[in-house]
């Protein structure tokens, strides 16, 4: 079988490993091959050159390379830990790194990524479609990721090209960070650190989601949310800030496209009922009055009246 199966989900991590490491192999000839041009440029000019070119800038590229290499293995760690601090059904890092396809996701982005900033945007985009093929989450090359972000369970999620993710988010299936329109430029959102965005949710459009802000499923956020908020709903309005809860006295405050037009068909509605009433009033005139009558009496007949011939011997 193909897709988010148990074999696939073996592979996927050795396929993300190796692609990395063709991808800084590449680099390395690249950087050497672009110093050894410079050296035979400088001993073709001068020997002079050539004899005090510092040997310092060789051990640069190396040094460079150590450090991305050991930044790459502390943000693996970074994220298996956060994965297994949110998440009470993980039991073992092996666990974690075999079988989450939102953190295989995140990885394979890293690697997208960097093809994006370094030109190779084919490359890029290849290995984002492996990805989604793999796990069911499409992450743009283009995307900004922070550190120890949290796609759990992950299907059907979606980031585009210029969202913005903070760290320490976590993000269930089915979200979508899209945008609204054909415009170029920014036009996704950007979301600040410690948030969570529940199963289903769409943030659309250049918006802006504050720290520590909490989304509800299924909601769909068309606007900038402060900090310390929760927002539910369709479109999303806010029902808790700074731990208080928002009370929402007047339906323009959810800011529905179509709470207008409800309102309005209200007042006509009020309106319309009046007229009825007042209508009635003048082709009826005064409402008559209506009397009830007394109760008739029940007269008092004793049973042998009412059974006379039943007594006769």
């Amino acid at each position: 079988m193909i897709g988010q199966f148990s074999v696939p989900g073996f592979l996927f991590p050795v396929f993300c490993s190796c692609a990395w490491f063709f991808v800084k192999l590449g680099s390395w000839v690249r950087k050497r091959s672009s110093q050894l041009s410079r050296l035979a440029i400088s001993a073709r000019n001068s020997q002079n050159e050539r004899a005090s070119f510092p040997r310092t800038e060789n051990r640069e590229p190396r040094t460079e390379n150590r450090i991305q290499m050991i930044s790459f293995f502390q943000s693996v760690r970074e994220d298996v830990r956060a994965v297994l601090e949110s998440d009470p059904a993980a039991r073992s890092a092996l666990e974690v790194v075999l079988f989450y396809p939102g953190l295989q996701a995140v990885w394979a982005h890293h690697l997208s990524h960097w093809l994006w900033l370094h030109d190779m945007r084919f490359l890029a985009r290849y290995v984002s479609q492996v990805t989604r093929f793999f796990t069911g989450i499409e992450i743009h090359p283009g995307a900004v990721i922070g550190r120890r972000l949290f796609i759990d369970h992950g299907a059907g999620t979606v980031i585009g090209e210029t969202a913005i993710v903070g760290d320490d988010v976590t993000i269930y299936q089915g979200v979508t960070l899209g945008g609204t329109g054909k415009e170029k430029g920014k036009r996704h959102p950007t979301l600040g650190n410690n948030i969570a965005v529940g199963s289903g949710a769409k943030i659309l459009g250049n918006i802006t989601i504050g720290d520590n802000t909490r989304v509800g499923a299924g909601s769909v956020v068309l606007r900038s949310v402060p900090e310390n908020s929760t927002i539910v709903g369709v479109p999303g309005h806010i029902v808790l800030r700074d731990g208080k809860r928002v009370v929402i006295t007047d339906p323009k405050d959810i800011r529905d496209p179509l709470s207008d037009v409800i309102i309005k068909l209200a007042t006509e509605l009020h309106e319309l009922r009046e007229r009825f009433q007042k209508h009635t009033h003048e082709m009826l005139g005064k409402a008559p009055t209506v009397t009830t009558e007394t109760e008739p009496s029940i007269p008092n007949i004793s049973p042998d009246d009412l059974f006379q011939d039943d007594y006769q011997i």
